[in-house]
């Protein structure tokens, strides 16, 4: 019988964690900065429901998840993206 093989992942923990993200534009095929997420998280799940977007959970330190969510309106979220190309 042949012997199953295990796997383990080695990784480095996060040790800092980024508040910057960006936006794809489709139409202009660029990324726009995106305004700072009211808290630090990476790996963060993004949900758009059609008027908001939503920045759920994702890990806050090496480690560790978090519960916090944060919203934003579509549109607002553009805006603060053009404006930061200024």
């Amino acid at each position: 019988m042949p012997r199953e093989r295990s796997l383990r992942c080695v990784c480095k923990p996060l040790r800092v964690v980024p508040r910057a993200a960006m936006i794809y534009d489709l139409v202009t095929d660029r990324y726009l900065p995106a305004p700072p997420l009211p808290y630090r998280a990476a790996l963060v799940g993004l949900i758009l429901d059609g008027e908001y977007v939503y920045c759920i959970a994702g890990e806050d330190r090496g480690q560790h998840r978090s519960d916090a969510v944060y919203r934003i309106k579509r549109t607002e979220l553009m805006v603060k993206a053009a404006d930061g190309q200024k």
